[in-house]
Order: structure tokens, then C-alpha cells, then sequence
């Protein structure tokens, strides 16, 4: 099965572009078609940033609450699979996920 490693700017896209190719990938995942890996530090930056509503995000897309971005990096923390990262190599390894 293919193994989909998503960044912050991948998540932000697919937050606010339901029918984009971003959330084309998230949906793949939820259908069990790729295996998503998604670290907590990506999740906390995507709420960041999504919570910063930026200037040009604001223009575009002005109709979201901090409620919507809490559900949504609820949802993200239920990938099938959390990534840790490393910091000096920037890779990253599967953890186990906790029940």
C-alpha cells in the first residue's frame, strides 16, 4: 500500500479546498487506498497557521471558526499512522500509535 508522507501545506490546502487534489489525498487515506503519515508537529503548525487566519488567507476564504480547525486537526490525529521527525536529519520514523 502507498505510504502518502503530508506536510503543513498539504493540510492547510485540503482544510480549505474540500474538492482540491490536497483533499483528494486525505480522502485516499480515509479509504484505506494509501497510508497516511502525519507527525503532531505538523498538526500543531497547520492549527497554528490556519488560526492566523494571514492576511491573504482572510481574503479568500473568510468563513471558517476556530471550531472548524479544531475538528479538523482532531480528525488528523486519527492517521493511520503518526510520524515522529527529527530535527537534525529532518527524517522521520513511525511511532505506535497510542490507544
Amino acid at each position: 500500500m502507498r505510504r502518502a508522507v503530508l506536510d503543513s501545506s498539504v493540510l492547510i490546502s485540503a482544510f480549505l479546498t474540500p474538492r482540491g487534489t490536497s483533499d483528494q489525498v486525505l480522502r485516499a487515506g480515509e479509504r484505506r487506498r494509501s497510508v497516511l503519515c502525519i507527525s503532531h508537529e505538523m498538526i500543531a503548525e497547520t492549527t497554528r497557521s490556519l488560526r492566523q487566519k494571514s492576511r491573504r488567507i482572510r481574503r479568500y476564504y473568510p468563513n471558517y471558526a476556530d471550531t472548524d480547525v479544531d475538528r479538523f486537526a482532531e480528525m488528523l490525529a486519527l492517521a493511520e499512522e503518526l510520524v515522529a521527525t527529527s530535527r537534525k536529519s529532518g527524517s522521520w520514523r513511525s511511532i505506535p500509535r497510542m490507544t
